[in-house]
């Protein structure tokens, strides 16, 4: 994988014009650096400013309903990005956890008052979180 990243990040700083992926920017780029040069701005401005839930979305649609229940938060029902387990075992979306616990102060999102919860009672899920990215490499196609 290193070695993938590297290739890429060569060709980012040193394009093969005489190998192209792109012929026409190819061509820009041999005789019309200026051109060529404003291309590559306009596409990172348009592209860069994408967030990852929208790049998601566009490759694999909403979640969709073959996503294991196991794989969505309780709170959110979507698909965890950043999952947090808590003391109790329960498993929930960082953001959405805190937010919960901002709002209704230390009571637990599934048990209520009957379970104190604080924000250093949760800690990352690294489980849950290759799991998450597994289920997305066979969404996209691309096995990670």
């Amino acid at each position: 994988m290193r070695e993938i990243l590297d290739a890429i990040y060569g060709l980012l700083i040193i394009p093969e014009p005489e190998d192209p992926l792109d012929s026409i920017l190819a061509e820009d780029f041999m005789t019309s650096r200026d051109r060529y040069d404003q291309a590559a701005k306009d596409n990172t401005e348009k592209n860069a400013g994408t967030s990852l839930e929208d790049v998601e979305k566009k490759l694999v649609g909403q979640t969709p309903d073959d996503t294991p229940r196991h794989l969505i938060c309780p709170l959110t029902k979507k698909m965890f990005r950043d999952p947090v387990q808590t003391k109790y075992g329960d498993v929930y979306e960082r953001k959405a956890v805190e937010k919960y616990l901002k709002k209704h102060g230390t009571h637990d999102p599934i048990a209520g008052k009957s379970r104190l919860l604080r924000r250093t009672d949760i800690k990352p899920d690294q489980d849950m979180k290759k799991m998450v990215k597994k289920h997305r490499s066979y969404q996209i196609g691309t096995w990670v």
